[in-house]
């Protein structure tokens, strides 16, 4: 997922790298990704953070992640399946519409929708999977434009259709 909303970004032409506390993540999937960017300094600082899910039993537990991650409040923060489970933890989708799949555990305080994505103020969620890569492009649209989306989309091999990402 990680992997896939950074191509998204640069896609678009936009300034995105991987950044995290560990020297080395490794995937769900097996593969070994290094952080471009060590510390959550980065995190904090950026425009929107983007959270993907995978087994993130450690990372759930960090008191330093979900701080920065509250102390983003107000601003861009897009999470995929489990990476939902972090912003819940830091205080974010608390009130809020998220995308949940049918059957998935539901998060105390939040409203689970059962769509693909879901926008609800600066909080931007999807499905587990691809479907972050799709909620990437949305983020994209907003800041340099639909066309500059869907040509991001087309250079991915995806289609893109616009979505309505809830009022700033």
């Amino acid at each position: 997922e990680a992997v896939g909303a950074l191509a998204a970004f640069h896609a678009a032409g936009l300034d995105a790298s991987l950044a995290g506390e560990d020297a080395l993540v490794l995937s769900q999937e097996g593969a070994r990704l290094v952080p471009a960017r060590l510390g959550l300094d980065a995190i904090e600082r950026a425009d929107a953070a983007v959270l993907p899910g995978g087994a993130l039993g450690r990372t759930l537990a960090s008191a330093p992640l979900a701080r920065t991650l509250r102390a983003r409040r107000g601003r861009w923060t897009l999470a995929a399946g489990e990476g939902l489970r972090l912003a819940h933890a830091a205080g974010l989708a608390e009130g809020r519409r998220v995308a949940r799949l049918p059957g998935a555990p539901a998060l105390a305080g939040a409203t689970s929708v059962h769509a693909r994505l879901v926008a609800d103020g600066r909080l931007l969620t999807s499905f587990p999977g691809d479907a972050l890569v799709d909620l990437a492009l949305h983020y994209a649209a907003r800041e340099v434009g639909d066309a500059a989306a869907a040509k991001a989309a087309h250079a991915l091999g995806r289609e893109y259709a616009p979505f309505a990402m809830g009022a700033d």
